[in-house]
């Protein structure tokens, strides 16, 4: 030990506790536990010793393997107490099929291949013939610990939850969602010869890389289940927890075998018995996706149903839809104000003709054009918009109008659903209406809270452009002071405009 200023050994944390309790209680309890326990001294001396796999090594995985399995045990509570998690399933499934295009679905069906499991078992065939025959057979033995642990706890999960898929699936999957094996296999596998890198490597530059480069894998494929539509978010993140288990009981079993036994040679490893095992994954997903079908893009929209009265607010009693919009949690936030019966075809031309814009999809063009006006305040009269959610669906349009200012800082604009409910006059829209008045945390809009105002306006713009053929005033819901999804505040009298829309030309 190095010596103070004053020439003394310095002393460790647990001594200078103990010296601490000492004048405290007039004795020293950590000593007399020391002498009174011998036995579970040693063994707790023993849990944390750097000097076997038993020791410390052993007592962090144990550790990371509790809170694994009880990270994994929370989201299956969450799934079976049907809690906010399972909300935000639906509605993220649900807004990633509305941003569906044909180069992400192409990139990602591409992606998940990696982790199909007759791909990942064809390679972690051939990495058990290597380690075999550079006799390295607990590796070996390793990629299965990893491997079949955690496939076979992913089977039984999808047997016992039974968990349907989402709906609007761009490749066919036909067994259960809960949890993903697709996750389940990337991580486990992909985990297991990572910690052989790493474990291999000297510099801890390749050592970082090595890791994040397996992470930016496992994002990825999760991302592809869920682009895809055939899994939600809790599909993946239980899928990841249960490779992650079967690759802590890989690390443990190899670790402790290669102590006990002495039989692996590390001196000997390297990426040549990883590198066939990759390459067989490349040459397979490559082959395996130049023959696959192509993903499907779009879902035909279910026909509407017919509104057995010409009273279009038996959507909500009859037809059972809500009366708030929602956020990604299923929390309530503004009511419906506007309801507008029109033709499909005729809803953008009538707000055209009012001279309100439909705004821009959200993409990375978009979104950096929307960035670089907000930046310099200006003008963008079709800026992109934050999704908003009404019975689980993201807004199918978005209508915007600009204010004196000129600035895409401060706009009016609308948001509306698609109910699936149409009568004589045409399909029936809800919407909200209100106005942008500045930046909120660079990424959205924070709201004037008079929303009553914005509708009044909306209204007023259709009336004015000769395109309504009726207009009525309705109670929707008690007068509402609240909040909404950003936590910008609101108020409202609760009443909707319900309006029917002129056939177009």
């Amino acid at each position: 030990m190095s010596a103070d200023g004053a020439g003394n050994k310095k002393i460790s944390f647990i001594q200078r506790l103990d010296k601490g309790l000492e004048g405290f209680f007039g004795y020293s309890p950590i000593r007399r536990w020391v002498e009174r326990h011998p036995v579970a001294r040693k063994r707790l001396t023993a849990r944390f010793s750097l000097g076997h796999f038993t020791g410390l090594p052993l007592t962090l995985l144990s550790t990371a393997l509790i809170v694994v399995i009880a990270s994994l045990l929370g989201i299956i509570q969450d799934y079976l107490a049907k809690d906010a998690l399972v909300a935000v399933d639906i509605r993220i499934a649900n807004l990633l099929y509305s941003f569906r295009g044909a180069s992400l679905l192409s990139f990602f069906s591409g992606v998940t291949l990696f982790a199909e499991s007759g791909i990942v078992i064809l390679a972690a065939g051939v990495f058990t013939l290597i380690a075999w025959l550079k006799r390295q057979r607990i590796l070996a033995l390793g990629i299965w610990v990893a491997l079949i642990p955690s496939e076979g706890l992913t089977y039984v999960g999808k047997l016992l939850f039974h968990r349907a898929r989402p709906i609007f699936q761009a490749i066919p999957e036909d067994s259960f969602s809960f949890p993903s094996g697709h996750a389940t296999t990337v991580v486990a596998f992909y985990g297991f010869l990572s910690y052989l890198l790493v474990r291999k490597a000297k510099s801890w530059k390749i050592k970082i890389a090595i890791l994040s480069a397996t992470a930016v894998l496992f994002v990825l494929v999760d991302l592809s289940r869920l682009y895809l539509g055939v899994h939600y978010l809790s599909d993946v993140l239980a899928g990841d927890l249960v490779g992650l288990v079967g690759v802590l009981l890989a690390i443990g079993t190899v670790e402790w075998l290669s102590e006990k036994y002495g039989s692996v040679d590390w001196h000997q490893f390297s990426s040549a018995f990883v590198a066939p095992s990759l390459a067989t994954v490349i040459i397979a997903a490559s082959v395996l996706y130049a023959v696959a079908p192509a993903p499907n893009a779009k879902h035909n929209r279910p026909p509407s149903v017919s509104l057995p009265t010409s009273n279009v607010l038996s959507i909500f009693d009859k037809g059972g839809l809500p009366k708030y919009t929602e956020t990604l949690t299923n929390e309530k936030q503004e009511p419906v104000n506007i309801i507008i019966v029109s033709r499909e075809e005729c809803l953008t031309k009538a707000f055209a003709q009012s001279g309100w814009l439909l705004a821009d999809k959200v993409s990375w063009a978009t979104i950096k054009k929307l960035s670089i006006a907000a930046l310099f305040s200006k003008a963008y009269p079709t800026a992109p918009m934050t999704p908003s959610f009404f019975n689980t669906m993201p807004h199918d349009y978005g209508f915007e109008k600009q204010t004196d200012r000129q600035t895409v800082r401060a706009r009016h604009h609308a948001r509306f659903w698609d109910t699936g409910f149409s009568s004589a006059d045409g399909e029936v829209y809800v919407g909200t209406a209100s106005l942008d008045v500045g930046i909120k945390w660079g990424i959205t809009h924070r709201i004037a809270p008079d929303i009553d105002t914005e509708r009044t306006l909306l209204v007023a713009d259709l009336e004015h452009a000769g395109i309504v053929k009726d207009t009525q005033i309705v109670p929707i819901v008690p007068p509402v002071l609240g909040s909404n999804f950003t936590g910008d505040p609101f108020f409202t009298d609760g009443e909707a405009t319900v309006m029917t829309l002129k056939t177009c030309e």
